[in-house]
Order: structure tokens, then C-alpha cells, then sequence
């Protein structure tokens, strides 16, 4: 089956928001060692190490209104954080503040992850910096 659908910039920017509604205004990024779970419902403590741990501010981070698709979350309240653990990250979860999974994806180092980051070899102690995150929404 080929997976080559693609969806209008208004109809795409439409079907976004709610994302925005549902991280809520306290959202939380987590940054976690090993291979994504199956789903948002797998509980967090069967997934591996929790390498470090963002809360997001009003309308989680400085979240713009979606454009083309694309949501832009921007500068998180606790920017730098202190990794709890050392491993190598390899993804990540979105929260609402009621810790419910809103999304999760795959993190690395190059881009075809979820998440580009710029060291996946974290140590426990590092301070690791959350600048920004762009999510593509539906055939962007």
C-alpha cells in the first residue's frame, strides 16, 4: 500500500490545532534512551531510561499558529535541564500536564528522526538544551 498522500495547506494547518489543545498549557517533553514504544499507551515505566525531562510554558513553549502545516514549538521554560540518567537518546514523548502522551517519535542525529539532536550520547549531570521543534502535520 503507498503512503503518498498529501493534504491542502489550510486543510493541514486545520487538522493541527488540536495538537495545540491537547499538549495544553503546561506541556512536557521527555528524552528517552532506546527504541520508541509501540504506542502512546505503553506506560513510561516499560520504556527505558528517561535521559531528561522539559516543562513548556503557556501554550507549550511560544507554540505559533500553525503555518502550512507545520507547528513551531519554541523555547521551553526550563531550556536547559540536567540529564537524570546517561545513555543514548533515542526518542522522545510529548505530555500534557497530566502526563498523558500526547505524541512520540524517534530521536537522533541526523535528519530522518523525529527529533534531530545535536548529541545523542547523553551523560548523567549534562546540561541538554531544548531550543525549538518543528512538527509537520499530514503530507506537509
Amino acid at each position: 500500500m503507498a503512503f503518498n498522500v498529501q493534504y491542502g495547506a489550510t486543510y493541514r494547518g486545520t487538522l493541527s490545532a488540536p495538537f495545540n489543545t491537547a499538549v495544553g498549557s503546561a506541556g512536557i517533553a521527555k528524552l528517552w534512551v532506546g527504541t520508541q514504544p509501540a504506542n502512546c499507551g505503553t506506560a513510561d515505566v516499560a520504556i527505558g531510561n528517561l535521559l531528561a525531562t522539559w516543562t513548556f510554558g503557556a501554550t507549550w513553549g511560544t507554540i505559533n499558529s500553525p503555518s502550512n502545516g507545520v507547528i513551531t514549538a519554541i523555547n521551553p521554560v526550563t531550556a536547559g535541564v540536567v540529564a537524570a540518567n546517561s545513555g543514548v537518546a533515542g526518542h522522545f514523548r510529548i505530555y500534557n500536564s497530566s502526563l498523558v502522551c500526547v505524541m512520540q517519535g524517534t530521536a537522533g542525529l541526523t535528519s530522518g528522526f523525529d527529533w534531530n539532536l545535536t548529541n545523542t550520547n547523553i551523560s548523567a549531570g549534562q546540561i541538554i538544551t531544548f531550543s525549538s521543534m518543528s512538527i509537520t502535520f499530514f503530507g506537509a
